[in-house]
Order: structure tokens, then sequence, then C-alpha cells
């Protein structure tokens, strides 16, 4: 159990920590060591370790329990749970992956080379068969669907089961297997999925009543190709603790629990994140090899260098108007980033909606007339505001009205560009959460540079007076 001092959050104590166990390391003594580790969660154990370097990171992971040690390389960065891996031979990974719920244990051989996942699943067949054949069905699925998260670790009796029947069936998975219980599922002879039981029923009716009678027929179930934020989805919007995994026939396959829609939620929230910012990569995290990292961003940066010389291209056409009126110069950056900020706006609520699902055929209409009006709206403001400051600033109307008009219409463009895009992205099967990047950038730089200084130049004898 974790004691209650050292149950904290890691950042707030990890200096004192890293010194403690920084002297234990010094002084060799690993016992006490392995005894402090003891009293930390897997998840903070973990934690910790994203403060400390290589060789002290893989000391402690060797002075844990093969059943500790697998649960904390469940919370560990990709690279860092790679780096450990690495160093480990298939005999090792094995008997590691043994104290793991099967869905645990794939996630882990999935990130080996194949040589060494069929090498680690041939030891761990020679001790449990019935995981192993578990284990390599489950990695048959990609790891982002269904299939890929579910665990085999449910119950299920037949629709005929008596209630006595039924709470044997239960008493001997959790003795055998160790597993939480929360819904009995019920299936017909042939492994249909046709209900399920809450516990609290079968405590409810007598021991002689047949599971059927009383069962819950309306099942929310997926198929196992299906995309995980599609699971997520459906257990947020019925509450829902399981969601069960079924084949196109409608037989069971397996369940996909809370902790793992948990971790899916975080997952994708995470990985839009990192995608409005252009890291196209989940896994990265202050602990990532800044190399890798480079890898990873450079085309990204690349490709907004590219974009940003569309943009210039553009302004170079109109050198002859600036050079006539040079406060433009200083002036269209303003009109460029503000229709940037008001894209990125309409492009987060854009992906938030389509990541729950709130979106249907009439709301997309709905939502890109909503975006154009908050837009336009939004630009009313924004460039009367703009416009008297720079009547201010420049003595200038005729200025002060040109960059008024030219922010309203660069508004007006990017609630439509930052409402569309996704839309289109999503349909071409990308993420929508790339729409961020070089796509969205460009559109607003270069038609808000064009609206300036287009409108500059039709008008440039007016802006001369």
């Amino acid at each position: 159990m974790v004691n209650e001092e050292n149950n904290q959050t890691i950042p707030v104590v990890a200096r004192e920590l890293i010194a403690e166990i920084r002297e234990f390391i010094a002084l060799k003594a690993f016992h006490a060591l392995a005894r402090l580790l003891e009293d930390f969660h897997p998840a903070d154990v973990a934690g910790l370790l994203e403060y400390l370097d290589e060789e002290e990171r893989h000391l402690l992971l060797g002075l844990l329990d093969d059943e500790s040690l697998g649960e904390t390389m469940l919370h560990l960065p990709e690279e860092q749970r790679g780096e450990f891996l690495e160093e480990l031979g298939p005999t090792r990974i094995a008997e590691i992956v043994e104290e793991l719920d099967p869905d645990d244990a794939t996630d882990v051989i999935s990130e080996l080379p194949p040589d060494i996942a069929e090498s680690v699943l041939g030891r761990l067949q020679t001790v449990n068969r019935e995981t192993t054949d578990e284990i390599r069905e489950l990695l048959r699925y990609g790891e982002e669907t269904a299939g890929g998260r579910m665990t085999t670790d449910y119950v299920a009796v037949e629709q005929d089961s008596s209630v006595a029947e039924a709470i044997e069936v239960i008493r001997e998975a959790v003795s055998k297997n160790d597993i939480d219980v929360y819904v009995l599922y019920v299936v017909d002879s042939e492994e249909h999925l046709v209900g399920f039981v809450r516990l609290q029923d079968l405590v409810l009716f007598p021991s002689s009543a047949v599971v059927e009678e009383f069962m819950v027929g309306d099942v929310v179930a997926v198929t196992a190709d299906q995309d995980q934020e599609l699971v997520a989805q459906l257990m947020q919007r019925y509450d829902l603790i399981h969601v069960p995994v079924v084949d196109d026939e409608n037989r069971l396959l397996g369940v996909v629990t809370f902790d793992d829609i948990a971790e899916i939620i975080e997952e994708e929230a995470s990985e839009d994140i990192l995608y409005l910012a252009g890291v196209t990569n989940d896994e990265e995290s202050p602990t990532t090899p800044p190399l890798l990292s480079m890898r990873r961003r450079l085309p990204w940066l690349v490709m907004n260098l590219g974009t940003a010389f569309i943009a210039s291209m553009v302004v170079a056409q109109f050198e002859g108007t600036i050079g006539k009126v040079t406060a433009l110069a200083a002036l269209m950056p303003i009109v460029a980033g503000m229709g940037g900020n008001a894209a990125v706006q309409s492009i987060v609520v854009m992906v938030r909606s389509i990541a729950l699902g709130d979106l249907g055929s009439r709301g997309r209409s709905k939502a890109i007339v909503k975006e154009v009006t908050v837009g336009l709206l939004n630009g009313l403001v924004i460039g009367l505001l703009a416009g008297g400051i720079v009547w201010a600033m420049w003595g200038s109307f005729q200025l002060g009205t040109l960059i008024a008009t030219a922010m309203l219409a660069n508004l007006l463009i990017a609630g439509l560009v930052g409402t569309t895009i996704p839309l289109v992205l999503r349909k071409l099967k990308f993420d929508p959460a790339l729409s961020s990047g070089p796509i969205a950038t460009t559109f607003t730089d270069v038609c808000g540079f064009l609206t300036f200084l287009g409108l500059a130049t039709l008008t440039l004898s007016w802006l001369l007076k």
C-alpha cells in the first residue's frame, strides 16, 4: 500500500526523492532502495524515472519485481520502454509480460522487433499456452482499433444458465485469473452476444432464476476493427464502464475496459494537441532524445518554411505599392497574424467536435455557417478597433479604413478556412488536427497579404492624398 507521505504528486517531491535515491545508489544500499520503491505506485515510479539519468533508470527498474516492473513499463514513454527492453533477453521479457494482463502484454510485445517478439512468445508459450494464444489473437488487430485495445479477461455465461451457475462461473474466473468483474455478459450456445447482467441483479433474483429472464438485451458493442476513438465516444455517451467487442457475426471476442478508455481519451487529446503544434508523434516527451525530436519536427518546419516563401512571393508582387506607402510594411503582418489566430480558434473548435462525434451531416453545414458568422462579427469589431488605432497613430483616415476592411475580410476567410479544412482532411482520411499547421497558416497569410496589399494598390491614389 502506498504511504500517505509518498502518495504525492511526484514533481513536488522529486528533488528530495532524487537526492535520497542517489544517496542509496552511492552507498550501494540496493535493498533499502528496493524497499523504498515498494511504497510507490508503478505510475509514480515511472514518473520519477523522468528525472533520473539513463544509468540510474535502468538500475531502479532492475530492483523491481516482475509484476511491479511490468506495470511500471506500461507507464514509461515509448522511447524509455524501448531502451530498457533492448537490454533484456527474450526470457526476461517473457517473465515480465507473463505478469501483465493479456492486453497490456500485447502492447509491450507489439513494440518489439518481430524476431524478438516471436522468441518471447515462444518462451511464454512453454509456461502459459492459454495466455500466449490470447496475446497472438490480440496482435492480429491494429494498435488503435477496438480489437487492439480489448482484453480477453471477461466473464460470460450462456443465456439458459441459472443465477447459481452464473455466480459459480464468476467465482471460478476470479479465483483462476484474478480479474475484476463488473458486468456478466450473456451469450447463446454459439458465443453470440445477446445481453448482459448487472452483478446486483444476481443478488436480487433467486438462485434458480434463469439469466435470460432478467438480462439487459440492448447491448452497445463495437466490432474489432473499429477505431478506438469511436469506442471512447460510445463509453462517454452512454456512461459505460465496459464496451464489448464482437466479430462480424456478433460473437463476443473481448471487452474494452474503462481504464483503457481513459488512456484512449488521453492519447487522442495529446495527439491532437501535438498535431496542432506540428509535432506528429504523440509519444514525444521531455525525455525524448534531441536528435529523434529534431527528425520528427523538422519536416513540418521545412514545410512551414516553404509556405512562408509562398506568402513572401505574394508580398513581392506589391513592392511598388509598399515603396510608395511604407506604412503598409509595418501593418500587413497584423492582418495576416490576426487571420491566423482566428483560423486556429475555429480549427480547435472543429477538431474537438469531430473528436467527440458531435457533428452529423447537418451539423457540418451549421458549423460552417456559425464560424463564418463569428468571423464576420469579430472582423467588424477587430477591424474597427484596428482602424481606429491606425488612424490615431498615422493620422490617416484612408489607412485606417484600409486595414479595417482587410481585417474584416481576412477574419471572415479565417472562419471559413478554419471550419472547412478539418472537414476536408477528415474526408480524405487524414487527422483533422493537422490542419492547424502549414495549410491554415498559408491560407490566412496569403489571403491577408493579398487583401490588404491588393486593396492598397486599387486605392493607392486615395491613400496618397
